[in-house]
């Protein structure tokens, strides 16, 4: 489980998102195919949007930054106890229902294109000045 807040300046989303879809693992090819789907959490809120495949999980989490549980204390909460199978029912219906609709194809939220990402960071070039 990776997850990072969308409004994280210090570990972005798109940063996290990018060495998502860059490590090599078995299931990076699967991963590399799913859909970021939104993923709505007990209360009926948006909570953020996922990718999964093969037990590889990737969550933006909305309204929130570097410090996600501090932010969103109740969808940090329900991220936690779906990931590790300790929430109720619903809460495991819920993830179980973002997760395949996210290999499957999911719904627009984002996702995907990290690696395009890599490839803006890879060709800009920083200068740095000594003062």
């Amino acid at each position: 489980m990776n997850y990072a807040g969308d409004a994280d300046f210090i570990c972005n989303h798109l940063g996290v998102e990018a060495w998502s879809d860059a490590l090599v693992w078995k299931g990076q090819e699967a991963f590399h195919s799913t859909t970021g789907t939104v993923w709505t959490t007990g209360d009926g809120s948006e909570g953020g949007v996922v990718r999964s495949a093969e037990g590889f999980t990737f969550l933006r989490m909305f309204e929130s930054g570097h410090m996600c549980p501090l932010d969103q204390p109740a969808v940090s909460a329900e991220m936690v106890a779906a990931w590790t199978g300790v929430g109720g029912k619903g809460v495991k219906e819920r993830w179980e229902a973002v997760v395949l609709a996210s290999a499957e194809g999911g719904r627009e939220g984002g996702g995907g294109g990290g690696e395009e990402v890599l490839e803006r960071v890879a060709v800009q070039e920083v200068e740095v000045v000594a003062i």
